[in-house]
């Protein structure tokens, strides 16, 4: 099992993995950012009083930019570990 764990394989199915999360990423940050909408997510914890209004709005406008900031930043290959941490996070 160890063996497989450092298999070259193994090695370049999680660099994929890695971009491919990146460039969803980035997508899904500019298309956020062509067509602004609240999400149908940050919508219903709003209607359900788990946020107030200032913190949907707040998580509406910012939310497309840090996502194209960290696909763009996690495509160029800078700070991977960091940048693969952030992203899990935000997914």
């Amino acid at each position: 099992m160890a063996a497989r764990l450092h298999s070259p394989v193994f090695r370049w199915l999680i660099i994929f993995n890695y971009y491919l999360a990146s460039m969803m990423l980035l997508v899904a940050g500019i298309m956020k950012a062509v067509n602004p909408a609240v999400g149908d997510l940050l919508l219903g914890f709003y209607e359900r009083d788990f946020i107030n209004f200032s913190t949907a709005l707040f998580i509406a406008r910012w939310q497309p930019w840090s996502e194209i900031t960290l696909g763009a930043v996690a495509l160029s290959g800078w700070q991977m570990v960091w940048s693969a941490r952030l992203m899990a996070a935000l997914y």
